[in-house]
C-alpha cells in the first residue's frame, strides 16, 4: 500500500442535522451515523466543502493529562476567490457546529468531531496588494475531542 499524502475530499454536516452517532471505541470505527428525517424538500446529509486542491492539511495532536487525553483536530485549507457564494457560506458557518468526513489520498476516511465535541469553523479573507498573490479564504475547522478521529467505513 502506498502512502500518498494529501486531503482529497472534505465533506461537512451540520450538527443540528445529526440524529445519532455510534463509534466503536475499541476499533475507532464509526458504526452508525443517522441524519434527521427530511423536512419538505430538504434532505440532510454530508455536503462537499469546496477548497483548492493540495491546500488541505489535517493535524491530530493528542495532549495527555492525569484526567486522560484530549485530541485537538485541526483541518486547514484554502477556498479560492472572494465571491458572493463563498462569503455567504462562510458568514453563515461562523456560528455553526459540524461533523466532517475527510478523505485522504490513500482512501482513508475519518470523522472529525463528535456529537459531544463537534468541530467549529473559522475563516479569514486574504486580498493581496499584487495580482500574483493569493485571493481567497484561509479556512480552519477545529475540534477538541476525547477520542482520536474515528475511521469511516
Amino acid at each position: 500500500m502506498e502512502n500518498i499524502s494529501g486531503i482529497i475530499k472534505i465533506e461537512y454536516a451540520l450538527l443540528d442535522h445529526i440524529a445519532s452517532l455510534r463509534i466503536n471505541l475499541s476499533t475507532s470505527k464509526v458504526e452508525a451515523l443517522t441524519f434527521l428525517p427530511p423536512t419538505g424538500e430538504i434532505e440532510y446529509g454530508f455536503s462537499p466543502f469546496y477548497f483548492t486542491p493540495q491546500t488541505a492539511e489535517l493535524q491530530i495532536v493528542p495532549k495527555l493529562s492525569d484526567a486522560g487525553a484530549v485530541y485537538t483536530c485541526t483541518l486547514r485549507s484554502r477556498t479560492p476567490k472572494d465571491r458572493p457564494e463563498s462569503t455567504a457560506f462562510i458568514s453563515a458557518s461562523q456560528a455553526q457546529w459540524f461533523l466532517l468526513r475527510v478523505t485522504d489520498a490513500n482512501g482513508i476516511v475519518r470523522l472529525i468531531g463528535t456529537i459531544d465535541f463537534p468541530a467549529q469553523f473559522a475563516a479569514r479573507i486574504s486580498i493581496p496588494a499584487s495580482p500574483s498573490g493569493y485571493n481567497g479564504y484561509d479556512t480552519t475547522f477545529t475540534s477538541q475531542q476525547l477520542t482520536p478521529p474515528a475511521y469511516f467505513p
